[in-house]
């Protein structure tokens, strides 16, 4: 799982032929989903969905500032924390099962080694966004140094996974190998104090903060090239209207550059990573014989409508790449690419059912698998059955302006033959004061936001400038308020029902 890669900057960097080992390794021996959604897309929320296979309300672990802590030692859900995320699963059927790298924020090396787990090297700490003297848990228990850590951290994950694969994984048993680098998602200085209408701060105009890979300097990285929805900001809710600043794109645009330079930098270290791991699995006979998924946890905004973080319910941030390896896929199906909607709800209980075993907890989420069979052959948008689905977020204070000022909302995502469109709520505005929030909305200050629902039709305005919500018909807006709610406390088969049905659910 690589950290905030947003969609078009892997589909440039395959384009480009950069991603020589990906391309080669799991694009050309796979299957790409280009409608694969994160249903939280910010870090944590996205992370525990991945390994419980639930929507956020579900799982329990709303934001990144709590994380971990929100469900350990104690889990106010009743689902026994992490003893019952996807490792656990696999451990019924013998898995020998190891993780290298991001696990959950707030996660300070209590426990040393979380329930499940054969193989444990856990990032932990702020450090973990830097590239050297990073901190982290060995398998044994002990904490090195962090100013001791100089390898960059792209390869000290491939180094820990190649072992995890080299000295534990045995020839005639199944494995779990979950790998979780940092990057392209490196260190990003900012100043606090910064007003809401600096996303990019000036201090990242300054190319020597950043961390590209060492093999790939800044220079061999392209411009980036300006969307038409570039600090657009017209037609959008008052927190976006209201924090950002148009005044200096240009400004804000060198910034922006010399980041995105820094990411395609270290997605090529991830690229090298992968051809690195898979010459292990080579060397020990086992790659032909596993699955090999990748995905980002969410995407990232590059200035679109001047933001420059995730958790925003727009395209840059929840659609995001994957794609997903499977031995003896049919020949015609490799290399191509699906349009089915599928969502990080789903890869827990696929991979579960690719492993025939059962999960531990209530799941949200629909095998992936059919779209991989030789007799069903189809993986077209109309052979999966899901037509929609919920995006949530939950506002919390977390030092980051340009995360701070997107308010919490639900928003409902639909995706036909018929109809492509995204229908956002966001409710009340949650103040933040003297860096805390309430997200209940008690503050005397928590006001409604003005033009507090989007409606975008995305055939129509790709970009999605135009919110048309003011001329949705009635019947129309009763149905995505209606269906929003059921989506807020559904379950299991009832989020199937409502994610599967467009118009049943009215009387449902």
């Amino acid at each position: 799982m690589i950290d905030d890669l947003d969609l078009n900057l892997f589909q440039l960097m395959l384009k480009n032929k950069k991603l020589p080992n990906i391309d080669k390794h799991i694009v050309n021996r796979g299957i790409q989903f280009s409608n694969f959604f994160a249903t939280d897309a910010i870090c944590c929320p996205s992370r525990a969905t991945f390994l419980t296979g639930q929507y956020v309300q579900n799982h329990g672990i709303t934001n990144i500032t709590q994380g971990y802590e929100l469900i350990y030692p104690n889990d106010p859900t009743g689902q026994d924390g992490d003893k019952t995320f996807l490792q656990n699963w696999l451990k019924e059927k013998n898995y020998t099962t190891g993780l290298v790298g991001k696990y959950l924020n707030a996660y300070a090396a209590d426990p040393a080694k979380p329930e499940g787990w054969d193989y444990w090297v856990a990032l932990f700490g702020h450090s973990s966004y830097k590239m050297t003297e990073y901190t982290y848990i060995d398998n044994d228990g002990s904490i090195p140094d962090p100013e001791q850590n100089t390898l960059f951290q792209t390869d000290f994950i491939a180094e820990k996974g190649i072992d995890f694969i080299e000295n534990q994984v045995e020839s005639n048993k199944p494995f779990f190998l979950y790998m979780a680098p940092t990057a392209p998602h490196t260190n990003m200085p900012y100043q606090p104090g910064d007003g809401f209408g600096r996303p990019i701060p000036y201090s990242l105009t300054y190319a020597a903060t950043l961390q590209p890979y060492p093999d790939f300097p800044l220079n061999e990285s392209p411009d980036l090239v300006r969307k038409e929805n570039f600090f657009k900001i017209d037609g959008k809710s008052t927190w976006i209207t209201d924090n950002i600043d148009t005044e200096h794109v240009n400004l804000y645009y060198k910034g922006i550059n010399n980041y995105y330079k820094s990411r395609y930098s270290n997605m090529r270290g991830i690229d090298k990573m992968v051809g690195n791991v898979v010459n292990a699995l080579e060397k020990k006979g086992l790659y032909d014989d596993t699955v090999i998924v990748f995905l980002s946890d969410n995407g990232f905004y590059m200035g679109e409508f001047g933001l420059t973080q995730k958790g925003a319910p727009y395209e840059e941030a929840i659609r995001v790449p994957l794609v997903i390896a499977v031995p003896n896929t049919d020949e015609s199906l490799k290399g191509k690419t699906s349009d089915a909607l599928v969502l990080n709800n789903d890869l827990a209980v696929t991979i579960a059912d690719m492993a025939s075993v059962v999960p531990l907890r209530e799941t949200d989420g629909q095998s992936m698998v059919p779209l991989f069979s030789t007799t069903n052959g189809d993986t077209s948008l109309k052979s999966f059955p899901r037509k929609r689905f919920l995006v949530r977020f939950y506002q919390e204070a977390t030092g980051l302006e340009a995360l701070d000022i997107i308010p919490e909302f639900q928003a409902l995502r639909t995706l036909t033959p018929n109809e492509n469109s995204l229908y956002v709520n966001y409710g009340k505005e949650h103040k933040i004061i003297n860096g805390e929030t309430d997200i209940n909305g008690s503050y005397t200050e928590a006001t409604e936001i003005k033009d507090a629902i989007e409606y975008y039709d995305i055939n129509l305005d790709k970009y999605q400038l135009n919110n048309f919500y003011d001329q949705l018909p009635p019947l129309m807006e009763k149905q995505y308020s209606k269906t929003l709610n059921n989506f807020k406390t559904c379950k299991g088969d009832d989020c199937h029902f409502y994610e599967n049905n467009i118009q049943s659910d009215l009387n449902h």
